[in-house]
């Protein structure tokens, strides 16, 4: 009977220990599998399932996914159009400082007044706060191809405590 107390105490031990892990690794599988989906599912014109991963991924905070939800907002593709939705998303893929993306958020600022967009930044705070860099352990920088001078974002969000990186571009 202790063995059996012991055993059950040091499963219920371990048990939040191997959530965690499992979901991190889940999550990082996600990052790149999501929005390499959305991607295809784009190029195949099916918009509904692109929105679908698209989105999944962004919220882990792929900054590609990010950048490429905000679009499929800006052009109700899978989605109902909505600017609001789209200027978000913009800004929280910007938080990378990707010059195109910066360039399409100050196009899409421009439809709204300095109060609308006063009021709106609390919900991207918000935003930024959830699925930002920071929250999501994500870190991306400009980087060339080899053989190549044209820069394109990768990222790499990390995984089980920084012990590994899963990259995307």
């Amino acid at each position: 009977m202790n063995t059996l107390v012991k055993a059950s105490v040091f499963i219920l031990a371990t048990l939040p220990f191997t959530d965690t892990f499992a979901a991190k690794s889940i999550d990082v599988y996600h990052f790149q599998n999501e929005f390499e989906d959305g991607i295809k599912a784009i190029k195949s014109e099916k918009f509904d399932k692109a929105f679908q991963h698209i989105e999944r991924s962004s919220k882990l905070g792929n900054k590609l996914a990010q950048y490429e939800l905000a679009l499929l907002y800006a052009q109700g593709l899978g989605t109902k159009q909505d600017f609001l939705q789209a200027y978000i998303w913009l800004n929280v893929a910007s938080e990378v400082k990707e010059k195109r993306w910066n360039e399409l958020l100050d196009k899409v600022s421009k439809l709204f007044t300095n109060e609308q967009k006063a009021t709106f930044q609390p919900l991207v705070n918000e935003y930024i706060s959830n699925y930002g860099e920071k929250s999501q352990e994500v870190v991306c920088r400009p980087r060339a191809t080899i053989g190549s001078n044209v820069k394109y974002m990768f990222c790499e969000k990390l995984l089980d405590s920084g012990q590994m990186r899963i990259r995307t571009k």
